[in-house]
């Protein structure tokens, strides 16, 4: 199957598009820990290129699986399922999630990751 990206199955109507997950998308700034400014985030710049209303959910931290309470850092969930009710629906979720579950104290494997995103994915369908 191909990304969305590169198929038909990337819907352009008037809805907007949620893009939800960890560090990446809230927009951090690689050696400084800082937020980088709102309009040179991907969520912003994909915005742009394709004309439409981006909604912007990015959480430092955030995993997909289990909770980091070593880090105290949340889970997706209910995060997830809150921003769906109350803004969506959307065109399209990008779900960018699964870089911090791989941290070694969370002891997720990679089969662990991929049926959580796979859960993820459906209740953003």
């Amino acid at each position: 199957m191909q990304p969305a990206f590169f198929s038909n199955q990337l819907k352009i109507t008037g809805r907007p598009i949620l893009c939800f997950g960890d560090s990446n998308t809230w927009g951090y700034e690689p050696g400084s820990a800082r937020q980088i400014k709102k309009a040179d985030r991907w969520p912003t710049q994909l915005g742009r290129l394709i004309g439409k209303a981006v909604v912007q959910d990015g959480v430092c931290g955030r995993t997909a699986t289990v909770e980091d309470t070593v880090g105290g850092r949340p889970t997706a969930e209910p995060a997830l399922t809150r921003v769906l009710e109350a803004q969506g629906p959307f065109d399209t979720v990008f779900l960018m999630l699964g870089t911090n579950d791989l941290k070694a104290h969370l002891d997720q494997s990679a089969d662990e990751i991929v049926s959580a995103m796979l859960i993820h994915a459906s209740k953003a369908k």
